[in-house]
């Protein structure tokens, strides 16, 4: 079994900043580095990872998606980003 994921960012790096400080907030530029198939604002899949993270609570993930939609920024709640962090980390 897998105990740890690592994600490696680029310059572009909403992963990391959500892993490490629970800010799910899209930057206001995005930088064209070498890595195409990471150069994105918001990553699509953090919406499954926010699913498995809540045990499948479809409501406060559609609650946190609707705020990222309405404002481009999500900030986790403490308990929620001490649970993400026991499986995820990032390195820049």
């Amino acid at each position: 079994p897998l105990r740890r994921l690592v994600a490696g960012v680029n310059s572009n790096d909403i992963t990391h900043r959500t892993f490490t400080a629970g800010e799910f907030h899209r930057s206001d530029h995005m930088e064209k580095t070498l890595s195409d198939a990471i150069n994105i604002q918001v990553p699509y899949n953090m919406e499954r990872i926010f699913y498995y993270l809540t045990g499948e609570d479809e409501a406060i993930v559609t609650a946190w998606m609707h705020e990222m939609d309405r404002s481009g920024r999500l900030t986790l709640p403490a308990p929620w980003l001490k649970k993400l962090q026991e499986v995820f980390d990032s390195r820049r």
